[in-house]
């Protein structure tokens, strides 16, 4: 192809090229090393990048609204003003905001630094926005799930699509159906009486899924229908692009590989290893102590504040005040000069290392020294707060995001008699009969932050307080008692310490590991979810891991501590009284347990008579978290377990089908494979059809084939993950010791 006429090419928009221009826009507008969230958590790249493309599919070049300026911080704004098809942005906001002006003044500041290539940008009041639609047919307006309450959302839609019947209506942030109350207002509003329908993009195709972005237009919308389609046509069926994809995803894997055999082989890696983690325990332990501070200072009487407030005004007439209202001036006359324009180049080339590992690792680094120094001041005043979460108190610590968290694999691995699970993939069920508890759900505690997992939620000693008539000594059965910040036994007068503010029953008092507040394990099945939702009753979730959202009557229990755990203990010995709970629920846990007849025994012991049980076990499933994977039952063998229970059924959830045998077998075989004998080997196994291998197993002289022979080469230790069967060979010690007791 002719180099110049290549050049002249429009390229192809993606979530790079969308969405790197907002972030140039972010790290211009805050102040250096400012506090604030990141781009992604104010503005989800994916939808920023839909709403790209939908507004490539509309008919004419239309206006983007932006009545989501104050909750995206701006961000929305730029979709419109660097889209080459959108004629002008109309920013909504509050004249009486003072956040939306500042909003407003960053984006003005933005749109002057490079305002040769963006679309005009002007600023509307709400009160003038039906007029000014009513003159702007297919005008596209955005808007946020955290604009106002879903009501208040749902209202201004009926005003925006009733002043112009031909606008669309794109809504970001919109959750999942159930945690959202802007879709339970929207979906009570789009009704087909209303002559208005809500489509969320995310039930196009199964590659939307991940999109939290829906659209409303009216019924009789003329080109609604096939903007949709073409949209759900671009990721449906398109295998060149998938392959494509799979490839550059290999492709990294394999550099992946690379750097870390590079690292893991260094003669000075283990060095480096160890003052990494030191490096993120510490931070982890300073945010512990940070925490703590706040709530300190939180407590602090009001009269501090004014203090402060009254000490300023008298330090107004003196020099000390004058001087610094100098300093504020001559700032002001250097910002044309030279010295601000270095300032500026710096700040430039700064913004464009922001996405390198140079850029990563001052972030890093910085946030390291920042958390060091706060720990340090913290134990200089005295509060004893550098012990972190391993010595919780009564309330458990926050991790913001963007804070190293503490040196774990990110999926616990349990000793052996451990209740720690490990989460399958693709948790989904199947619908459950109905259940007898009443409809009223109890209080449900979800995460903050749009489900960030910024702090542990209902944790700490007031949790503790309502769960300790259900607390038993796992040795003897007799009731706790609080002490101090441990639980005591008055039968054996055995003591069990808090950890991070919750109640530690492992054997020998081993103290569990604390995972990272932002680890989520796979969530239950939604069926399974919505009726512990309305369960009116105690529930023990045995092998929680980090759970997504925190339910007041779901008592967690885990081998670690996790987001939410209430009690680390051991599944095969239960610290809670006989019939404390109304139902019991496990999910992928049982394999991972060294006697799954005894757990299932202790449930039995703690549930109430008639009370639920429900659980998740593997079948057919390769190997994972070794060596803590014991058994993969049975049908028979389930029932064997919890013989002594009325079993209702035993079934096959949506998440456990054959089709999920096939697709884990085939996927881990086809990495080891190319981990083993390379790329080539694995394009001719995927190549491989059901009916060459059936034929191969009836058949036994048709095994010697190439592909056959690649399975008997990989090793044992990829064999042992994947084989039909185990050779045993052992020998009897000769100081062997009688084995008839």
């Amino acid at each position: 192809m002719n180099p110049t006429i290549q050049d002249r090419r429009q390229p192809l928009p993606s979530i790079v090229t969308v969405y790197r221009p907002i972030e140039e826009y972010w790290e211009s507008s805050r102040p250096a090393g400012g506090p604030g969230p990141e781009p992604s958590e104010a503005l989800d790249p994916f939808d920023a990048f839909l709403v790209h493309r939908l507004l490539d599919l509309v008919p004419r070049p239309p206006i983007l609204v932006d009545a989501a300026l104050v909750p995206t911080h701006g961000a929305s704004s730029l979709i419109g003003l660097g889209h080459p098809r959108v004629r002008a942005v109309w920013a909504v906001t509050d004249p009486g905001s003072p956040p939306a002006r500042r909003v407003l003044a960053a984006v003005r500041g933005h749109v002057r630094a490079r305002g040769h290539d963006l679309a005009p940008l002007k600023a509307k009041a709400h009160s003038e926005l039906p007029a000014g639609l009513a003159e702007q047919p297919g005008a596209t307006i955005l808007t946020h799930a955290r604009a106002g309450d879903g009501a208040s959302l749902a209202e201004q839609v009926d005003h925006w699509l009733d002043a112009q019947p031909e606008a669309l209506v794109l809504v970001l942030g919109l959750g999942r159906v159930g945690d959202c109350p802007a879709i339970a207002s929207l979906v009570s509003h789009c009704t087909p009486e209303s002559g208005k329908r809500l489509r969320l993009l995310r039930e196009l195709s199964e590659v939307l899924m991940a999109s939290r972005l829906g659209l409303i237009a009216r019924h009789d919308h003329p080109h609604v229908e096939d903007m949709l389609l073409r949209l759900q046509q671009c990721y449906t069926g398109n295998y060149r692009y998938l392959d494509l994809l799979r490839e550059v995803n290999l492709a990294a894997l394999r550099e992946a590989r690379i750097d870390a055999d590079a690292m893991r082989n260094h003669p000075f890696s283990w060095a480096l290893t160890v003052e990494i983690d030191e490096a993120k325990r510490a931070a982890w332990e300073a945010q512990v102590a940070l925490q703590a501070a706040r709530e300190q200072l939180a407590a602090v009487p009001p009269v501090i504040p004014r203090f402060l407030v009254a000490m300023r005004r008298r330090l107004s007439p003196t020099p000390v005040a004058t001087i610094w209202r100098r300093l504020r001036q001559v700032r002001g006359q250097l910002s044309p000069m030279p010295v601000a324009t270095i300032w500026r180049q710096v700040k430039q080339v700064r913004s464009q290392l922001s996405p390198t590992p140079v850029g990563r690792t001052y972030r890093y680094g910085k946030r390291v020294v920042r958390a060091g120094l706060t720990r340090g001041r913290a134990w200089a005043r005295g509060q004893g707060l550098s012990g972190g979460g391993q010595r919780g108190g009564g309330v458990t610590p926050s991790h913001p995001a963007g804070v190293p968290a503490p040196a774990h694999p990110v999926t616990p691995q349990a000793p052996p008699d451990a209740g720690g699970p490990v989460r399958s993939t693709n948790q989904a069920s199947r619908p459950l009969a109905a259940d007898s508890g009443p409809s009223t759900p109890p209080a449900q505690v979800a995460l903050d932050s749009g489900g960030r997992g910024d702090r542990i939620v209902e944790s700490g000693l007031p949790r503790l307080e309502r769960l300790l008539p259900l607390l038993a000594c796992p040795t003897c059965r007799t009731p706790v008692r609080l002490q101090g910040r441990a639980l005591e036994c008055d039968g054996c007068e055995a003591r069990f310490a808090l950890h991070a503010g919750r109640p530690a029953f492992l054997p020998g008092g081993t103290a569990p590991r604390i995972m990272p507040v932002e680890h989520l394990s796979n969530e239950p099945p939604r069926e399974l979810l919505d009726w512990m939702t309305r369960f009116n009753g105690w529930i023990l979730n045995i092998g929680a891991g980090g759970t997504h959202v925190k339910l007041e009557n779901v008592v967690e229990m885990e081998y670690s501590l996790f987001r939410h755990t209430d009690v680390a203990a051991d599944a095969h010995h239960l610290p809670f009284a006989d019939g404390s709970f109304d139902a019991v629920v496990s999910f992928n846990t049982f394999e991972h347990l060294s006697d799954p007849e005894r757990a299932a025994a202790e449930i039995f012991r703690v549930l109430k008579p008639g009370g639920r049980l429900v659980v998740h076990t593997a079948f057919l499933q390769p190997v994972h978290e070794p060596p803590h994977h014991y058994y993969n039952t049975t049908e028979y063998g389930l029932r064997r377990w919890f013989r002594a229970f009325e079993i209702a059924g035993v079934s096959v959830s949506e998440n456990f089908n054959p089709a999920y045998v096939i697709a884990w077998l085939v996927t881990d075989l086809l990495r080891a494979i190319e981990a083993t004998h390379g790329t080539q080997a694995r394009d001719q196994l995927a190549a491989s059809s059901l009916e060459f291998w059936r034929a191969g197993w009836e058949d036994p002289a048709r095994r010697e084939h190439p592909l056959w022979d690649l399975m008997r080469a990989l090793p044992q230790e990829h064999q042992m993950r994947y084989a039909a069967g185990f050779q045993l060979d052992a020998r009897k010690p000769q100081e062997a010791k009688s084995t008839a007791a």
